[in-house]
């Protein structure tokens, strides 16, 4: 859990087809037309492949293999984006994902993007070189990182200001 790789072992078990069928039942947005290259997808290409297997034992590399295989068969352009991309990773549902963990842990609603502000400020704090810290974060500019990502956080300015009066005032 602390590493941030820790799976919850029902949710391990659950399954690419179970997964896609809780995904495209709760999808009540989608076109007509849309929903149904979904399914024709899914029932092609997705659920043959990867139905049976959990979704935690799916890997990108898999991925990225299968890809290949379904270009190479032939297929259509679209045909494979929407069997490899289709809406299930878009980003605005990585994003609705990430807000229904922080709702299930009880904690304010924060930005996705905010989160490389905590990990700026984070990293600094533990003494990761501000060098790095920019390289991580892909920032051109370690002002950018210094700048408008990495905050103090009021215990580390205490920790500061306690230093400094020591410095300042201690009897050695």
């Amino acid at each position: 859990m602390a590493r941030g790789d820790w799976i919850d072992p029902a949710r391990s078990r659950v399954t690419v087809g179970a997964w896609a069928a809780q995904w495209m039942a709760a999808e009540v947005q989608l076109k007509p037309t849309t929903r149904a290259r979904y399914e024709l997808a899914l029932r092609r290409q997705v659920l043959p492949m990867w139905g049976e297997i959990p979704l935690s034992a799916v890997s990108h590399a898999e991925v990225a293999a299968w890809v290949q295989r379904l270009t190479a068969s032939g297929l259509a352009p679209a045909t494979v984006r929407y069997a490899h991309v289709g809406t299930p990773i878009h980003p605005r549902n990585d994003y609705r994902s990430f807000r229904e963990i922080i709702r299930q842990a009880g904690l304010r609603q924060v930005r996705l993007h905010d989160l490389r502000h905590t990990a700026a400020s984070v990293l600094l704090a533990q003494g990761v070189p501000a060098r790095v810290v920019m390289e991580i974060l892909g920032h051109s500019q370690i002002s950018v990182t210094l700048n408008i990502y990495a905050h103090v956080a009021p215990e580390i300015a205490r920790k500061a200001a306690a230093r400094l009066e020591g410095a300042l005032w201690s009897s050695e």
